[in-house]
């Protein structure tokens, strides 16, 4: 029988949420999105749909709040691995030589943390074109808003870690990481038939494998604000 009672305390509407949240994650890895629909959603939370939406009042909504969750996990993972990296001593005049983190080591840090979920990498493709595209203002703002501390803080850390990328260099490498995994994500996730297709020899040149060409692009991006190429 489905939920109809609402959840009264701030912590009963917390963990409710959490368990939205968690169903919609399952269902999304056995259901493309296009076919999870709020019903379903709501019977395997064991809610009334009317219930669902006093949470969510769209379902771009909804996956907007579950990118968020992944966004929170890349974030969180990215800034640790960064502070396990030897800070440095006097900042010398050359900002390259100040670099604690390398460039190969700081490709791999992004491509890793990146590619942990499958989720994630699906969920960063839709977002612009598709959970973006459904919410209110409010909504819209506050994740923007979290989206910006997160950049900020990061591109901070990796700014300390690696000055050559210059002031403000790490919140830009952030967001062009963030736009080169889209689309290759985009362009290693062909529809079946085109799948098929792509199986032919001549087409070799248009199968992507994610992970290197992921790495090879940051890397290029960590090696164009630095003209020296130091690793």
């Amino acid at each position: 029988m489905a939920i109809t009672t609402r959840a009264r305390s701030r912590d009963e509407k917390r963990e409710r949420r959490h368990e939205i949240l968690g169903a919609t994650a399952a269902l999304f890895l056995e259901t493309p999105y296009d076919r999870v629909t709020m019903a379903e959603v709501a019977r395997r939370c064991g809610l009334a749909k009317g219930t669902l939406y006093l949470y969510f009042r769209t379902k771009e909504e909804l996956f907007l709040a579950l990118a968020e969750r992944d966004l929170e996990l890349f974030f969180a993972e990215v800034n640790g691995r960064i502070g396990h990296t030897t800070p440095p001593g006097p900042e010398p005049h050359d900002p390259v030589a100040a670099d604690v983190l390398g460039a190969e080591a700081l490709a791999t840090l992004l491509v890793d943390a990146a590619l942990r979920r499958e989720s994630f990498t699906r969920f960063l493709s839709m977002l612009h074109l598709i959970f973006e595209q459904n919410v209110g203002a409010k909504v819209a703002l506050a994740f923007k808003r979290f989206l910006l501390a997160h950049v900020l803080e990061t591109g901070t850390l990796l700014d300390a870690a690696r000055p050559s990328l210059g002031e403000g260099g790490g919140a830009t490498l952030l967001l062009r990481t963030h736009a080169f995994l889209i689309g290759l994500t985009q362009m290693a996730s062909p529809s079946k038939v085109v799948e098929r297709v792509l199986r032919r020899p001549e087409m070799g040149v248009f199968v992507i494998d994610l992970r290197k060409e992921l790495f090879e692009s940051i890397l290029a991006l960590i090696h164009h604000t630095n003209p020296r190429r130091n690793s």
